[in-house]
């Protein structure tokens, strides 16, 4: 199973937390989302934004805000390896 991931406006990643997304409501904003594809179409969403915490508002730290994937993948998912989290530095302006 490979995962694809391209970008993806914060409307449309919005659309699937709404249909999706178990007790989160829609974003009110964000700074992007990513879409997540697999070999069957569109399978999840991430939208990333400001972080809530102020102390963490520098202008590089980002934070995901909402995180969905459809029922199917997640079944996938609970079978794959678990490995840590990459940590990406984004230069400011």
């Amino acid at each position: 199973m490979a995962l694809h991931i391209r970008p993806a406006t914060i409307k449309s990643a919005n659309v699937l937390v709404k249909k999706w997304h178990r007790h989160h409501k829609p974003t009110q904003g964000g700074l992007f989302a990513i879409s997540v594809f697999n070999d069957n179409g569109l399978c999840g969403a991430v939208i990333v934004g400001r972080p809530v915490a102020r102390m963490l508002q520098d202008g590089e730290t980002a934070e995901v805000t909402r995180c969905v994937v459809c029922f199917w993948i997640k079944v996938q998912l609970l079978s794959l390896p678990i490995s840590p989290p990459a940590v990406t530095t984004v230069q400011g302006r």
